[in-house]
């Protein structure tokens, strides 16, 4: 017969993966919401909004703790980003902030703000 379970590699690359998008898709969120405020003004161009830093903040403090404590990495079954991998989320998480922000532009100029 066939054996299903997972090797270590697997369960390593799987992690690896869940990391991952965890941590992408969390940070890709929290990054959107300073979007969110205006559908044609840029995040760069308004009052900043304290509360929505402090929601930042606190978020990114929680999303931290569950990859960097074995407890929370063994309940979330995630790993501690290395150095690459933080640079490759960091950048996957901007994204949503550069389309936005492109597409805010061409609003902008469609009504001659």
């Amino acid at each position: 017969g066939y054996n299903y379970e997972p090797t270590a590699a697997i369960t390593t690359k799987i992690m690896h993966a869940q990391t991952m998008a965890f941590m992408v898709l969390a940070l890709s969120q929290l990054v959107h919401a300073f979007n969110a405020r205006s559908q044609v003004f840029s995040v760069f161009t308004m009052k900043p909004n304290k509360a929505l830093i402090y929601a930042l903040f606190i978020s990114l403090a929680l999303q931290l703790a569950a990859v960097s404590f074995g407890f929370t990495q063994r309940l979330f079954e995630v790993e501690f980003p290395d150095f690459k991998q933080w640079l490759i989320i960091i950048g996957l998480s901007l994204v949503p902030l550069i389309v936005v922000e492109i597409t805010k532009i061409f609003k902008r100029k469609k009504i001659n703000l």
